[in-house]
Order: C-alpha cells, then structure tokens, then sequence
C-alpha cells in the first residue's frame, strides 16, 4: 500500500510539473514565390540558363517552432526552443534549433543544445531587406557566397552548444558560446554498439568552435560585433577557420539603413570578405523599397564580384506580406563564380557567369 501510495505521489509531481508550464508558442514563417531565374552560364546538355521556377526563402526563412517558458519564480525562467527549417513538399527537418535555457533578470542566461553561436546572424540583424540584405553562406542556402565554399558557416546551427548571455546593461550585452568537439552517436538499428562508439575513433579530426559577440542597442540604433573561431584536432593548423563579422542599423523615420561586414578566414590561405548596404524606404504605411548592395572579394586571384538587389513589399496584414525582386550579379575574375539569395546559385565561375532574377512572392508568419 506504502508503495502504491509512493508511486501515486511521484506521478502527482511529475504531473504537477508538466502542468506548471507557463506557456508554449508555436510559431512559423512560409515563404513562397515564383520567377525567373538565370544562373549566368552557357546553354548546354546539362544546363538551362533561364528557367521559371517556384522558390522559397527570398525575403524571408521558413520554419516551425516551438517556444516555451516557466516561471520558476524570483525574475527566474526556464526556456525551451525547438525550431525546423520547413522545405515545401519535403518536410520539416528539425536542425535550426534544440535546446533548453536557463534565465535569470539579474544574471543572464545558460542555454545547452544546438543553437548558433557568436557571429551568426548578424547580417539579418541590420539587414533592411529580410534575407535579400543576408550574407549567409553556400551551406545555409546561400546569398553572397563562392561556389568553392568561404567558411561562413562557422557558428551556425551548432550540437553540443552551450552558450552564455549577460543581463543587457546601459544598451549593452555580450555572448560567448563554446561548441564541443565530440557528439554522442546513437547506435544504429540492430546495433550492439554502445552509444557513442561512433564519435570515439582515435586520431580523427574534429572542430571545437568558440564564439564572443557585443551588441548596442540605443533608442533605433542597433550595433553588433562578433567572432567564431574554429580550432581542429588536426596535427596542422592549416584547417582552423575564424570568422569575423560586425554590423550597425538605425533608423531616420523617412528611411532605415543597414551596413555588415564579414571577414571568413576558411582556411589559412582562403580569406573571403563581404560588404552589405541596404536600406528601406517607407513609401506609404504598409508599402516600402528595399535596396541592397553587395561587394565580395576572395584573397585569390581573379575572385570578386558585386550584386545589386530591387525589392517592393506590401504588407496586406500584421502576418502577410506581398513582395517582388530585381537581383543582379556582376562576377569579375575567372575564378569568381559567386551568387546572392535573389539569383539562385552560379553553376559555374568566369567573369562572364552574372546571374540575375526576377520574382514575386507571398510571406505569412504564425
């Protein structure tokens, strides 16, 4: 009967536990357009330049999440997010984000999961164009990027991160994240395999990843710096990446302006390095232009380019919103063979590859 009468009290706690979440949120964002699209590359067997096709992510990143919070009492919470990038007619692969957080008002917050660390996002942060105004990379899903790859990745969507973020003082707040190098493999079907066998071989190379960012945010001024380092356990330090990245926005009231930068050491021979202007001018309340510009450059030889983006958006509610967009590419050096968000990907380098493209789109947000 005494245990019985245990069991029946644990399960009344756990219960209890479950019930005292003070909220979840589920939230999401679909993007949807259709244009036409011109990779900048030769007609052949293998390869139509100029096609019409639907696209998704142009303005703005689709998803679903979940966010929840607790109440522990004290200015102290518990936090939760999981987050999936959502893929028209594939599914939902839940890899943007995992993870739980520890928050208190006077100290911070501890979050343990996968999440991104220090300088990721800090071109959306000032962007004035959604994800046209983006300098993401080729394994994001591209915006301004080489088709050899330049390491701006670094930093975004990370296992095993933990990350650290001050209280925000007098404007300022700071993070630091540090991503372990091992993941705890889980054994596959039919396995006798311990968990984790898979991440233990010796000798192979693997990257630790720290990551430190300051952010300033003064009436609608916004300023952040950041930088990720990428340190392997490889005998040569050839391979360690680093990635630098700092951006600022404010807002006049008659037009917002945005400016980022990224400097993408890949390697210790490759260095690519970014610049990004945008701006949004607010033509009546719910319609607004975008413009966007944007320089690369590659430490190579004959590598650098610049684009140019024309967008108009009309915003029909508080979640839906309408758009079109003009992206053109100007590639410079047989080795260039970048593209941005708006154009789609180059299939191919030479002063001659210029993407462009032209497409309308819907978003609506959940």
């Amino acid at each position: 009967m005494k245990k019985s009468l245990l069991a029946l009290a644990a399960m009344g706690a756990f219960v209890g536990t479950a019930h005292a979440q003070s909220s979840v949120t589920v939230y999401g964002v679909l993007d949807q357009s259709i244009g036409m699209f011109n990779n900048g590359s030769a007609s052949s067997a293998s390869n139509e330049p100029n096609i019409t096709a639907n696209s998704a992510n142009l303005i703005a990143t689709q998803r679903l999440g979940f966010r929840g919070t607790e109440d522990l009492g004290g200015g102290d919470r518990a936090n939760f997010v999981i987050e999936g990038a959502f893929t028209t007619g594939a599914g939902i692969n839940f890899q943007r984000a995992a993870y739980v957080e520890y928050a208190g008002k006077a100290w911070g917050s501890l979050s343990l999961g996968f999440r991104d660390l220090g300088t990721t996002n800090i071109d959306d942060l000032v962007s004035q164009a959604g994800n046209l105004g983006a300098m993401m990379t080729q394994a994001d899903g591209a915006n301004i990027t080489n088709t050899t790859g330049n390491g701006d990745g670094l930093g975004n969507d990370n296992a095993n991160a933990i990350v650290y973020t001050t209280p925000t003082i007098a404007g300022f707040s700071a993070e630091i994240g540090y991503k372990a190098p091992h993941t705890l493999a889980a054994a596959t079907a039919g396995s006798t395999a311990a968990t984790g066998t898979a991440s233990r071989a010796k000798d192979a190379t693997t990257e630790a990843q720290l990551g430190v960012r300051i952010d300033y945010t003064w009436k609608t001024l916004k300023v952040a710096i950041g930088q990720t380092r990428g340190d392997t356990t490889a005998t040569s330090t050839a391979t360690d990446r680093k990635l630098t990245a700092m951006g600022a926005s404010y807002d006049f009231g008659v037009a917002s302006v945005g400016y980022s930068r990224v400097i993408a050491d890949a390697s210790s021979t490759a260095k690519h390095t970014y610049n990004l202007f945008s701006a949004k001018v607010p033509v009546t309340k719910t319609l607004a232009i975008h413009g966007v510009y944007q320089t690369a450059k590659a430490n190579t030889a004959l590598e650098e380019a610049a684009g140019f983006t024309f967008a108009v958006s009309q915003t029909l509610s508080k979640r839906s919103t309408i758009y079109a967009q003009y992206s053109a590419m100007d590639n410079k050096g047989a080795n260039a063979g970048y593209s941005m968000r708006g154009t789609g990907s180059a299939t191919a380098t030479g002063d001659t590859i210029d993407p462009k493209a032209f497409a309308v789109g819907f978003v609506h947000t959940f």
